[in-house]
This record gives structure tokens, sequence and C-alpha cells, in this order.
């Protein structure tokens, strides 16, 4: 009888380490995942092939390939042109294998070939739900502002007819200024997009928070869609100090224009 016990005992802990292990091995699949943000960088939108196969079926100017498990990635890309261009990129730190990391890539076409440049490798981080916390305002009025957690990409068309309310884009404001570095920036600056219409003060404010021209110039093209006073967009040039960022946001506008007439 107590030779029965025992069995079971044994074959009950048997059960609850294979559980154990099962966990454990799902929780460090999920942390190996990086992934690879590429963006356009004269505005030109396109597609991305993994395995002869669309990531993304409408031609977009930023593509983020998430859930990549290796190292390296083999993709084309197919600008609306027709052109279409292999690449390979090494998901890397130092020659080093990483994880859980956001590779950013600008892309180009220079001499009928496809030119990638590293523009930086960022933590992916899990944002707090919701997005913009309870802000106390004073010891008996607190202010909660929910904000939808989505990534959009700059070339989905929004119904925009009326700005954020101040107090809320005040708290996108505080939040972006949170954040030490650029990258984290622009994941709080796509999550706050879901929805969300700006007018072109707006749109500044938020630009104005990154450090970097690059970046600035990452934000403006992924706040168009959202902004309100598209025809005005090209008075954000002053937010860049370098000629070649100003280009590349006039040239983008430039072909907005041209595919919306």
């Amino acid at each position: 009888m107590y030779l029965i016990i025992l069995s079971q005992m044994k074959i009950t802990q048997s059960y609850k380490s294979f559980y154990i292990i099962g966990l454990l091995v799902s929780c460090l699949s999920y942390n190996s995942q990086n992934q690879l943000r590429l963006l356009s960088a004269n505005g030109a939108v396109f597609k991305v092939y993994l395995n002869d196969k669309p990531y993304n079926k409408t031609p977009q100017a930023e593509v983020l390939v998430e859930s990549i498990k290796k190292d390296t990635i083999q993709f084309k890309i197919e600008f609306e042109t027709g052109n279409k261009y292999a690449a390979t990129v090494f998901l890397l730190n130092k020659g080093q294998s990483t994880f859980h990391t956001e590779f950013n890539y600008n892309l180009d076409v220079v001499n009928n070939k496809l030119k990638l440049r590293f523009m930086g490798s960022y933590p992916i981080q899990t944002l707090p739900n919701p997005l913009v916390p309870k802000l106390q305002t004073s010891v008996a009025s607190k202010t909660q502002v929910a904000v939808k957690q989505a990534s959009v990409e700059p070339s989905k068309v929004l119904n925009c007819k009326d700005s954020l309310d101040s107090q809320k884009m005040e708290d996108i404001i505080q939040l972006l200024k949170k954040e030490q570095d650029d990258g984290n920036r622009q994941i709080v600056l796509k999550n706050n997009l879901m929805n969300n219409c700006f007018s072109i003060h707006q749109v500044r404010q938020q630009a104005e928070a990154f450090t970097h021209d690059r970046e600035k110039l990452k934000a403006l093209l992924n706040l168009y869609q959202n902004s309100l006073n598209k025809a005005g967009f090209y008075t954000l040039s002053t937010c860049l100090t370098e000629e070649v960022y100003k280009s590349q946001l006039f040239d983008f506008i430039k072909k907005q224009e041209s595919g919306l007439k």
C-alpha cells in the first residue's frame, strides 16, 4: 500500500517537473524573439516578403517584422515600382546573440541597389496598461487618460476631425520626456497613434521631444496621417536642423500628396 502511494507521488512530482520545464521553455522562447523595423529613407512605401510571402499586405513607409527567433533574417523588399531587392540582416549585438531586442534599419535604393543603414537597437519594452497612468493634479482630483495600445503604420489613413484635448496631450508629452533615449520615445509615440489626431502644434510638440534629427524625422513620418493639417506639414521642417533630413521630409510629403490626388 505504501509502495503504491509513493509511486503515485513520484508520478505526480514528475508531471509537475515537466510542467515547470515547459513553462520555462515557453518563457525563454518568448523572450528570445527579436524585431526588425525597416524605415524608408525617402518616404517610398514598400512590402516585405518573408519566404516569398508578403508580410504586410499594404505597402507602407515603415514595417515592423516581429517574433524573429533566429540571429539572421532573409527577406525581400518590393517598392511600388515593382522592383524587388533581396537582403539579409544579422540581428547581433557586437557579434553576439541578443534577445528581446528591436533592430532599426533605414533603407534606400542607390544605383538600383538596396542600401540598408543601421539606425540602432533597443530593448523591447512591455508598456503599462493603461499607457497613460493616473496623474494626480491635486489632493482631491485625479485625471486618468486611457490610450489604446497599437502600432499604426504611416500609410494608415484616419478620419481626423478633432485634435487631442490639451490635458491628454500634456500627459503624452510628459511620457515622452520621461524616457531617457529616443528608441523608447518612439515606442511611446507609436502607442499613442491609435484613434488620436493632432494639430500641427501637437505634432511639433511630440517631434521636439526627441533628441536627434533622425529620430525627429521618424516621428514626423509616423505622425503624418494623424495630422489634421497636412497642407501645413511643410512648416514642421523647422523641427529639423540637418538639411538632409529636411529634404527627406519634403520628399515624403510630396509622395503622400501625389498619392492622394
